[in-house]
């Protein structure tokens, strides 16, 4: 500036602070900054006094350029599918910064320094730059956005026998892309990719698996992990081929008691349902069925364990055998020549038993009345010679159970000789007489002479020593 006397200087900052602040310590007609730092920037004059009169000059505008200012928060970000994330672009410098975001070096209709990003999904995921710019120059900043891992297809739940082939399938998607794999129920892994393969399945394959996502990202100077499982996949093999019933076909005895087990594989969520000649045994739905007691009409058969889940079925049997018990004894019986009568046993086993007779007093102990196969003995006619001791023998699962004796009486009528029919003696010989009977050794004899008992003489023979005319 020109004046006289010469004039005093003072610069002010328009642009940096408050319309007209002073420049401290500028008091020459130049204003110079070195070095230029951040902050620098803005408008400028320059005040020219003298005679107490100030002529102010024209605004002069420091541009700073950017260059080592611009900077992105956050530096990386992990989003779930659908969320809104933002970042955030800053600089210094200036006056005039303006913003341009591109993605993975191609450039985004975004212009201001707030970028948002919504309904997140795995394309947004990537490198976002900031370039912060004036005329005098520019700087970049970037900031990652990785998008968490997700499920495109959750796996499904299977039913199976066993000997088949079987894959499971999941799909998941995120950025960085994740890898997948299987783990089962306890957390081992079971596949190392997407698909899990049982070839074939077996036994022991039951059960549930889900599939696990990840993918390691930095951010700032933090390794993270990023985790996603899936739903549960619930594998259900049938228990077809595996049904076994312990113990198989045993034999007992009324009274006993006995436990049968049914064991199976496959699953899960089996169930067992036990019947007993075909028919369900209502409330027998666990893995043993307990029998006290046993009774052949009751319990006897053959039980059956159905064990079932989603995938199929399968049966077992087993078949309970008891032992023969007579539960009605043969009785004493008399008849007469001629009549009929019957002997009757019967007996309980499973399966039924089968009949055999025998006669002790009859003949040789034991010997086996040919014919008599069932529970009843019956004679019609009776003839002389049926008479003696019975009995009854149940058989069966090789055990035999033998009745109480019963007693056939057959009445001598009918049956009883003496021998001579007559004879003639002279006084003081000796004669005989004998009696017989057809009915065996089971009679008792009693002699009498007109009428009248004669004391001790109970035998087949009669003898009359020193005959006399009474003895007629």
């Amino acid at each position: 500036a020109e004046s006289f006397p010469a004039p005093s200087y003072s610069w002010e900052v328009l642009g940096g602070g408050a319309l007209g602040d002073t420049v401290m310590g500028a008091n020459t007609s130049t204003l110079t900054f070195s070095p230029v730092v951040f902050g620098n920037e803005g408008e400028y004059r320059c005040n020219a006094s003298a005679n107490g009169v100030t002529d102010v000059s024209n605004t002069a505008t420091l541009t700073v350029s950017p260059k080592g200012s611009a900077a992105v928060d956050p530096v990386g970000q992990i989003a779930q599918v659908e969320e809104t994330v933002n970042f955030t672009c800053s600089s210094l410098g200036g006056p005039g910064v303006t913003y341009q975001w591109s993605k993975d070096n191609s450039v985004l209709e975004e212009d201001s320094a707030l970028l948002v990003i919504s309904n997140v999904s795995t394309s947004s995921g990537g490198n976002y730059t900031c370039n912060a710019y004036n005329p005098e120059g520019y700087n970049t900043a970037s900031g990652a956005l990785y998008v968490h891992p997700f499920f495109t297809l959750q796996p499904a739940d299977a039913l199976s026998r066993i000997n088949v082939n079987l894959t499971l399938t999941c799909e998941a998607d995120g950025f960085p892309s994740p890898a997948v794999h299987w783990e089962d129920s306890e957390g081992m892994s079971v596949s190392s990719s997407a698909l899990l393969e049982l070839a074939p399945v077996i036994f022991g394959d039951e059960g549930v698996y889900y599939c696990v996502a990840e993918t390691t990202v930095t951010v700032g100077s933090d390794s993270i992990t990023l985790t996603a499982l899936s739903m549960n996949a619930t594998l259900t093999v049938s228990p077809e081929g595996s049904v076994t019933v312990m113990p198989q076909d045993p034999v007992r005895s009324f009274g006993e008691d006995i436990s049968f087990t049914c064991s199976a594989m496959g699953g899960p969520g089996n169930t067992f349902q036990w019947q007993r000649n075909g028919q369900d045994i209502d409330g027998a739905t666990s893995e043993t069925l307990n029998i006290t007691g046993i009774n052949a009409t009751t319990d006897g058969g053959t039980y059956t364990c159905t064990v079932s889940n989603t995938a199929g079925n399968a049966s077992d049997s087993s078949t309970l055998m008891v032992n023969p018990l007579i539960t009605l004894q043969p009785l004493d019986t008399s008849a007469t020549n001629g009549s009929s009568v019957t002997l009757t046993c019967e007996a309980e086993s499973f399966p039924a038993p089968s009949y055999s007779w025998e006669v002790l007093g009859g003949g040789a102990l034991g010997d086996t009345v040919m014919g008599a196969n069932t529970s009843t003995l019956t004679f019609s006619p009776v003839v002389f010679g049926n008479e003696g001791e019975y009995r009854c023998n149940a058989s069966a699962n090789g055990v035999t159970d033998v009745s109480d004796t019963a007693t056939l009486t057959v009445s001598p009528e009918g049956s009883v000789t003496v021998d001579p029919v007559g004879q003639v003696a002279r006084v003081e010989e000796t004669v005989n007489f004998t009696c017989s009977s057809l009915v065996g050794s089971r009679v008792t004899y009693q002699w009498s002479k007109d009428g009248s008992v004669l004391e001790g003489e109970n035998s087949t023979l009669l003898v009359i020593s020193n005959v006399s005319t009474s003895s007629g």
